[in-house]
């Protein structure tokens, strides 16, 4: 779909919402709520049943393998440092995992939530270079207590993820005497042993029957996390507006220069390794995947089944976009890989307006976002 296209659909949906009017199939003229409320009722266990099989238990278990992979790897590479092939096998690792970890991202309620696990994964943005700068210190230092995982996990967070790994991996100056370079590798190891630490126990606690599943599947007066349903259904609907909105305008505008004209781009994520574009591509697939797998699209045809199916060819449009602007941060940032990025922006608020819309009246919850951005 060219940019013309876009705007020409984008323009269509927008006087459907401002006429608050949708005209089905035997012509008459009704509102989405008038709709809705003529639909079956909402499917809430069904929703949980299918955000937890079809979409986050499939994401965890793929980022707990790609952890172990990155593991091994660097656990290998350390064993025989002078190896070439085995620094790229872990580079190569380190972007299986990174991108096992994007689909992921947005969920940040529950076990995602706990022990800070998104900021020990990823701290980012990170506008005041904290990563860097600990990770620099460390390497000055040369303290035994970074080269053990366990030591590690308490540490500051800025040295126990991604971020931390992508400098030691990525950004290692040439010519190092063996003594620094084996320092470093036994730094990375431990970071890659850190991070397979919290990915299988991300997996585990979401897979536990008895744990936070078990209370998303029986919203009671003594749940503590859920007193309804509707609660329920309306931490999954609001993972994947705020998805959208994260991806759209932390991952995706600031490091393209779209946030402000008079403000330089921001850092993109995982720059260093090469992995912006590519991490933010995996993201709208993963949206992609908790809205259909996940069930919600199943779930919010009750309202309407043509803008239901085209809120998943938005995200994929999207998502098709920022695959034309290539892998090169710095040439997206310029020229045809710019103006792909910027098409990328209109079906993501598309996709965001429309599934609030959809969900609100297919579930009877109100789902918010910050609809002052701009496009």
């Amino acid at each position: 779909m060219n940019i013309r296209e876009l705007a020409m659909n984008r323009r269509r949906l927008l006087r459907l919402l401002g006429a608050g009017a949708l005209i089905l199939p035997g012509g008459s003229a009704t509102t989405l709520r008038a709709f809705a409320e003529a639909a079956p009722p909402f499917d809430h266990a069904g929703l949980v049943e299918d955000f937890l099989e079809g979409f986050l238990r499939p994401a965890t278990a793929r980022f707990a393998a790609a952890a172990m992979g990155l593991d091994e790897a660097a656990r290998a590479q350390c064993a025989r440092p002078d190896d070439a092939g085995l620094g790229a096998t872990t580079r190569a690792a380190f972007s299986s995992a990174a991108l096992a970890y994007a689909p992921l991202d947005i969920v940040r309620f529950g076990p995602s939530h706990e022990a800070a696990r998104p900021e020990r994964l990823l701290l980012y943005p990170d506008p005041k270079g904290l990563v860097r700068r600990q990770v620099e210190k460390e390497l000055a230092a040369r303290a035994p207590s970074v080269l053990d995982a366990a030591s590690l996990h308490g540490k500051s967070v800025a040295l126990q993820g991604l971020p931390a790994l992508e400098i030691l991996l990525f950004a290692a100056p040439a010519g190092l005497p063996a003594e620094e370079t084996q320092f470093r590798c036994g730094f990375a190891a431990a970071i890659a042993a850190n991070i397979r630490r919290i990915a299988g126990d991300l997996d585990r606690d979401w897979r536990d029957e008895s744990g936070f599943a078990r209370l998303m599947r029986t919203p009671s007066a003594d749940n503590p996390a859920y007193l309804d349903a509707n609660e329920v259904t309306l931490g999954i609907a609001q993972t994947f507006v705020n998805g959208i909105e994260q991806i759209r305008d932390s991952r995706l505008a600031g490091p393209i220069g779209l946030r402000a004209v008079d403000k330089a781009p921001t850092p993109g994520i995982l720059e260093t390794a090469g992995l912006t574009l590519p991490y933010i591509v995996a993201g709208l697939e993963g949206l992609g995947a908790l809205y259909g797998d996940g069930g919600i699209e199943k779930r919010v045809t009750t309202a309407d089944h043509g803008i239901a199916r085209l809120i998943g060819e938005e995200i994929e449009t999207a998502a098709a976009a920022v695959r034309r602007a290539g892998t090169d941060l710095d040439a997206a940032r310029k020229g045809e890989g710019r103006r792909a990025i910027i098409a990328a922006g209109f079906p993501l608020r598309n996709a965001q307006q429309l599934a609030a819309e959809l969900i609100t009246q297919a579930a009877g919850v109100t789902v918010g976002f910050n609809a002052g951005d701009g496009d």
